[in-house]
């Protein structure tokens, strides 16, 4: 049986940002972190006990900041902001949904966004050929002409799918990678558009939803979580 584990969920905004802006100064006064949740907390808590550093790096130049506390990880560019948790747990767990929401919904409320998207990805594990050929039936995904061409039938079969759903779009990505064909990498994307705060508000409420969907699309596939 094919088995899922989870590798991280993300979140992406597009448009113009200042990343000189982000620093554990800014997020701690500001109150961006929850700073007694994990992974926060204990950095935190170290930082004052032994004085070390409370994230575990930090590089800042004027077109690029990072920073990251444990499995937390924020990166602003000129024209992107990433925050991506490493530890695959649901957005009611997640801490990064709350963070997006302070940083811009009430903080950087006027910075220009223009596109925003919720990711979940993971790996997937199959026990054999059969059950690799068992998911492709049903994903729709069938050997192409091309392969006939090149008289070979083990072709390593990958799915992108787009769909409309609620305000933007979600895409589907199965990609298998050649030197490991009994795996394949598994990602689900909700793009949607920002024109003020209420879309980018909508989008980011939208992440249960769409992490609904992803599990639905697991079950779907007989994926069982690892």
């Amino acid at each position: 049986m094919a088995t899922f584990k989870g590798s991280f969920l993300s979140i992406v905004l597009i448009g113009r940002q200042n990343p000189q802006i982000l620093s554990h100064d800014f997020l701690i006064k500001n109150k961006v972190i929850p700073e007694y949740e994990e992974p926060f907390k204990t950095a935190i808590e170290t930082s004052q006990t032994v004085n070390k550093r409370p994230f575990s790096d930090f590089v800042s130049t004027p077109v690029l900041t990072a920073i990251r506390y444990g499995k937390v990880d924020i990166t602003v560019e000129e024209n992107r902001f990433q925050i991506r948790d490493g530890e695959f747990a649901g957005p009611t767990v997640s801490p990064i949904y709350a963070i997006t929401r302070r940083y811009f919904v009430e903080l950087l409320k006027y910075t220009p966004l223009k596109i925003g998207g919720l990711n979940f990805a993971g790996q997937v594990e199959f026990a054999n050929e059969d059950d690799r050929k068992r998911v492709d039936d049903l994903m729709g995904m069938h050997p192409p002409t091309a392969s006939d061409f090149f008289e070979n039938q083990d072709v390593m079969m990958g799915a992108v799918e787009r769909m409309k759903w609620k305000d933007g779009w979600i895409e589907v990505q199965f990609q298998k990678p050649k030197e490991k064909p009994l795996s394949a990498a598994l990602q689900l994307n909700y793009e949607f558009e920002i024109t003020d705060q209420q879309p980018l508000l909508n989008g980011l409420n939208a992440a249960p939803d769409a992490y609904a969907k992803f599990e639905q699309l697991r079950e779907y596939m007989g994926l069982v979580n690892e």
